[in-house]
């Protein structure tokens, strides 16, 4: 449990440890030779012994259903709020802000591998991170905890709302795949 003046403190750690680079070579992120993935930029994520790496040059439809699973996650932790925060609020809070920074990073991607128009994907990927980076802010500065239930309230219909758009995105994937091959 802690307050919300801490909980930003650690939150503004993470982000700076929260790091997009590119990996290979002495100038990045050395990956074993074992995992088969495209090289390009990474998001480095460390959260007490775990280094979460997600590679952000993936096929489009596993990067959909990671950052998916991790807001899913997210909702689930996302309880009433209150004057202290507790472990599972600060982990909602922490995976929304990654899964916002992926998205971000995302949204420049030239998405060559996709059949449909790229920049309705750029659109979605950038309107969800501005937004969730936008109640982030807002609750950072919210002084009253009404101020603080509201954007908490907004946060989670943001967070439903990209979860809802990522699955369309992947049906709408899904579906043309299936045509694709017949």
């Amino acid at each position: 449990m802690s307050t919300w003046n801490d909980l930003w403190k650690k939150i503004w750690n993470v982000w700076v440890e929260s790091r997009i680079r590119p990996w290979g070579g002495s100038s990045g992120l050395i990956i074993p030779s074992s995992i088969n993935a495209v090289q390009g930029p990474v998001l480095i994520h460390k959260e007490k012994s775990t280094l979460l790496v997600l590679f952000l040059n993936a096929p489009l439809d596993e990067f959909l259903e990671f950052i998916k699973g991790k807001l899913e996650e997210a909702l689930e932790d996302m309880g009433p709020i209150g004057e202290v925060i507790d472990e599972r609020e600060e982990k909602a809070l922490i995976n929304i802000l990654f899964v916002a920074k992926a998205l971000k990073q995302r949204s420049s991607d030239d998405f060559k591998d996709i059949v449909g128009d790229p920049d309705d994907i750029r659109g979605i990927f950038s309107g969800i991170s501005e937004e969730i980076f936008a109640y982030l802010e807002l609750l950072s500065r919210s002084k009253k905890i009404v101020e603080r239930e509201y954007h908490w309230e907004r946060l989670k219909e943001t967070v439903k709302f990209a979860i809802k758009s990522l699955e369309n995105l992947i049906k709408k994937g899904s579906k043309q795949k299936t045509l694709k091959i017949s």
